[in-house]
């Protein structure tokens, strides 16, 4: 066995990191909004994996409303081409208020246009 043997591959070092609990990822692209939610981010959010078809629009729902308007839409990230790192509250299914931060990137085409974009969100409901 060598060193490079132990290390962790990205999608188990997300995985182990996920099963705590505190964590998801998501990724996107613009055309279609198709999207791609982590088990841990269907987990934030109060569902079940796969409960729900995740898409940019139903994410929002779940924002709880005083926070809503400090979130992009999906044209706006389209048009400037950036997301910003956020913090905002969601509400889940059950009613609990959970602090999520998020840190995205946005991908860009050879020719500079946003096609998508990737980020991890991280619960910081108890360090508030």
């Amino acid at each position: 066995m060598t060193v490079s043997d132990l290390a962790f591959s990205s999608p188990r070092f997300l995985a182990l990191i996920e099963g705590i609990g505190l964590t998801g990822s998501w990724s996107c692209t613009f055309a279609g909004d198709e999207q791609v939610w982590s088990d841990g981010r269907y987990h934030l959010l109060g569902l079940e994996p796969g409960g729900i078809r995740p898409n940019y629009e139903a994410l929002r729902g779940f924002v709880h409303h005083e926070d809503r308007p400090a979130i992009e839409t999906a044209a706006q990230i389209m048009q400037s081409g950036v997301l910003q790192n956020s913090t905002f509250r969601i509400v889940r299914p059950d009613d609990s208020v959970r602090t999520l931060s998020s840190r995205a990137e946005v991908l860009v085409s050879p020719a500079g246009r946003p096609i998508g974009a990737s980020g991890l969100v991280l619960d910081i409901t108890s360090a508030r």
